[in-house]
């Protein structure tokens, strides 16, 4: 075993500040403008040729895939709680 695969093994995953959890990933939400032509069909709405016509990157959201707390609002954070650093 290398130094790298030695040190790789000995991190533990951040654990989630509000149900103690182990996290080895987050849960992403990003909101996304899009467009899509709505049509009738077989009695209901069929939506159809859906195009992302943009983001909304100011507002997004990273959560505990356990107990779905709210933890960061920016990748930048979640970085930074994966290295340790929070």
């Amino acid at each position: 075993m290398d130094e790298a695969e030695e040190v790789a093994g000995s991190l533990k995953p951040p654990r989630c500040p509000r149900c103690g959890a182990e996290i080895d990933h987050l849960r992403f939400f990003g909101y996304e403008l899009v467009r899509a032509d709505a049509i009738f069909f077989h009695n209901k709405i069929e939506y159809i040729r859906w195009f992302s016509i943009g983001d909304f990157a100011d507002d997004v959201e990273y959560r505990c895939p356990k107990c779905d707390a709210l933890l960061f609002r920016s990748e930048d954070e979640a970085l930074k709680f994966f290295r340790g650093e929070l």
